[in-house]
């Protein structure tokens, strides 16, 4: 029996992505849930698995290609004969994932670290549409002309055509781009500095952005050009909590856990949310309305190989620590193997950025638009404190807020901020 493998549904809001990569070949014999292609769109990486075992008849697409929901990607058979041929073997699709993956990438000279590491760009979420895209009317277009528009990044609605009754014409597409490239306009409207030739003074080399980066980008422009950006800094004296957390290590061990600091910073952050519901919420200045939400999601900022991800950790205060633990680390190894799913990325209430395991101390974190605020953490270092008259070794941990200062005070921020400093030096109440 022949079986058509189809596009499954990719998550809310995405309706193409591209093939980056072709994991299969004629012939190979597929398990059930095994993947056929890596994809991209511009919230996440993703692997399309096989819903059924059989053996590959055709692969009907193309490294590069856009695909779209419910649109064929391959062909099997799924006769017995053929899934039992192979019975107990590993796939030979194994070995062209590797190299693929091999090719695409440049080596790495240090091996990742084992827990999220957190970043102060603006990270990739799809907590709202960007709504740049210019407003869809009835446009006339040979479906060639269309086709060229799209393989040229051309937004077909803002092309003026001139032919009978505005019909837009290969030659209309090709002018715009042309005209758009020259005035240093993208595609979506966007004024952007024109660049000097640098190759006048050497050779460079262009690389496109992908998918991932470009989102990054984009979101970082939308969060710069909306919010007033103000950060306020913050010491904590976490001596106490690192006993603290060396204690209950040696519990959550035995479940094959691990507490870090920023375990017990989300845990914090979303107690902190209930308290003060400011921080918990997005302004819509097209109503002039303040949206506090009832939910308490966190999203924790991780640093991969392919871009800045930021999974959502839901319902972050009605957990404990071990409960935390347990699935911050799931997030992050699922966020760099690319296993994240888009539907993870939406939805946080506020973020977390941790620096810490890069050395860093103080920065200003971007906010992750639509939030209002997002939390950085540095290095925590020893430093000689005087208490009770004598100077005594504490460990201090830096804390940056960022905040919206449309909705968020000065000294909001200062009252939000020094909470959570005290909870960190009193962790017995967690």
């Amino acid at each position: 029996m022949t079986k058509e493998i189809k596009v499954p549904e990719l998550g809310e809001g995405i309706e193409t992505v591209d093939v980056i990569s072709i994991l299969v070949k004629k012939g190979d014999i597929l398990q059930a849930q095994q993947a056929i292609l890596e994809v991209e769109s511009d919230k996440a990486s993703l692997e399309l698995p096989s819903p059924v075992a059989g053996t590959v008849i055709e692969i009907l697409v193309q490294t590069g290609q856009k695909i779209k929901t419910g649109q064929n990607i391959a062909l099997l058979s799924t006769s017995s004969s053929d899934t039992s041929a192979n019975q107990g073997k590993e796939s030979p699709a194994s070995e062209p994932k590797k190299s693929q993956k091999k090719s695409q990438k440049k080596p790495e000279k240090s091996k990742e670290s084992p827990k999220p590491s957190l970043a102060p760009t603006t990270p990739i979420t799809s907590n709202a549409p960007l709504e740049l895209s210019s407003p869809r009317k009835s446009i006339a277009a040979a479906p060639s002309v269309r086709r060229l528009a799209r393989e040229l990044g051309a937004d077909i609605y803002r092309i003026t055509g001139s032919g009978h009754q505005g019909r837009i014409s290969q030659e209309d597409v090709k002018s715009y781009v042309k005209e758009m490239m020259q005035q240093g306009i993208d595609e979506e409207g966007r004024d952007h500095p024109k660049l000097p030739e640098f190759s006048r003074f050497g050779k460079v080399n262009r690389e496109k952005m992908s998918s991932i980066r470009k989102r990054t980008s984009e979101k970082m422009q939308l969060s710069w050009n909306h919010i007033p950006h103000v950060t306020q800094f913050e010491e904590a004296d976490i001596t106490a909590l690192e006993q603290f957390r060396r204690k209950k290590n040696k519990e959550a061990e035995k479940h094959g856990i691990k507490l870090t600091i920023t375990t017990i910073l989300i845990k914090i952050m979303a107690l902190a949310l209930r308290r003060f519901p400011k921080f918990n919420s997005s302004i819509d200045m097209k109503y002039n309305e303040i949206i506090y939400k009832e939910y308490v999601h966190l999203g924790i900022a991780v640093d991969t190989l392919h871009g800045l991800l930021v999974p959502v950790l839901r319902d972050a205060d009605k957990k404990d620590l071990f409960s935390i633990a347990t699935e911050l680390d799931d997030l992050a190894k699922r966020s760099r193997k690319k296993k994240i799913k888009p539907e993870e990325l939406q939805g946080s209430c506020m973020s977390l950025t941790n620096l810490g395991g890069l050395g860093t101390t103080y920065f200003t974190p971007l906010i992750n638009w639509p939030e209002v605020s997002v939390l950085g953490i540095g290095r925590a270092k020893n430093q000689a404190i005087l208490m009770h008259g004598s100077f005594q070794p504490r460990l201090i941990l830096p804390l940056s807020l960022s905040y919206d200062h449309r909705l968020i005070d000065g000294a909001d921020a200062a009252r939000f901020l020094h909470w959570i400093a005290e909870t960190l030096e009193y962790p017995m109440e967690l």
